[in-house]
């Protein structure tokens, strides 16, 4: 789907969307160190004045500045920083007059992945100044923490767990090579009941995955018809634990095709109630929260981000 407007047309609404208002950086992201240079030494190479960089290492620190950044009606912040520095982002400018341009510096990068940025962050420099547009996606909530991309339960919690433990910063994303191996042997089946306004299931499980966007576990895709504006959480559980379907699961789960399978059970809704019999690691765009239940809502083009022209799904 089109992007909603170039930054042509939004140039006489305010003219600091071509240069950001602001530019903050997670120090503690996968390439934090050397990231604010790199930024620097772009805004140093254009005619442009360079605009208020932020290097922080603390999630209160990123908060109070972006929320300063809302309050005085920033029309453009760049974030850099992986998939959990996104989502804390999203919790505070959804729903707000700023748009969010996303420097990449993730091991999955799943959101940026999405919106076709450009994985150096100064290509991604590059297109926010020179070619961007805004789009308006989804967000989801799970109680009360913002995601933009997915939650998931089971098999992706140990590829998370296992990818934590391995050396992302040689290995950047074959990591998740092993770890899904590693994964697919030691997970083992629970209990869950997933209710929507329109279907339910409850019964065993190895896997549930809840998305507002397309992707899950770094390059997955959730489904084929998931998208990232229809107002819709797309939702499936893996029902069966025994070895034949893992390994369907898992080759079928690159190919794009796993929800074919009888043993997967599927949902498109607005919402849904998840209950387990015991607390539970959730992983909510990388990063781990316990639980044993949750609701799950959409808020539809809740959050407005800069993507290249024309992307498609």
């Amino acid at each position: 789907m089109p992007c909603e407007y170039t930054l042509k047309q939004l140039t006489t609404m305010s003219e600091n969307l071509r240069a950001p208002d602001a530019v903050i950086v997670n120090a503690k992201s996968r390439s934090g160190p050397e990231s604010e240079q790199i930024i620097r030494e772009f805004f140093a190479s254009k005619e442009i004045a360079e605009p208020k960089i932020l290097t922080l290492k603390s999630v209160g620190e990123f908060r109070k500045e972006l929320k300063e950044l809302v309050s005085q009606k920033a029309a453009t912040v760049w974030v850099a920083g992986g998939d959990g520095t996104i989502r804390e982002a999203a919790q505070i400018l959804k729903h707000s007059e700023t748009t969010l341009g996303i420097l990449p510096m993730g091991t999955g990068n799943s959101l940026a992945r999405e919106l076709g940025i450009p994985l150096d962050i100064a290509k991604a420099a590059e297109l926010f100044l020179e070619e961007s547009e805004v789009r308006n996606i989804d967000v989801g909530q799970m109680d009360e923490d913002t995601f933009v991309n997915v939650v998931t339960l089971g098999l992706t919690t140990r590829i998370a767990e296992s990818v934590k433990k391995s050396p992302k910063r040689t290995f950047g994303r074959l990591v998740y090579l092993p770890s899904v191996w590693k994964a697919l042997h030691e997970i083992k089946p629970f209990q869950i009941k997933v209710e929507t306004p329109t279907s339910l299931y409850e019964g065993p499980a190895i896997q549930f995955v809840a998305a507002s966007s397309r992707l899950h576990g770094g390059p997955f895709a959730v489904t084929k018809n998931a998208s990232m504006d229809d107002g819709v959480l797309s939702m499936y559980v893996v029902t069966s634990g025994d070895r034949a379907t893992l390994l369907r699961y898992a080759v079928s789960l690159i190919l794009g095709g796993h929800v074919q399978f009888p043993e997967i059970w599927t949902s498109d809704d607005s919402s849904a109630v998840v209950s387990l019999k015991e607390s539970r690691k959730f992983v909510v765009d990388g990063d781990e929260v316990r639980k044993n239940g949750t609701k799950l809502t959409v808020a539809t083009r809740a959050l407005s981000v800069l993507c290249p022209p024309s992307a498609q799904e």
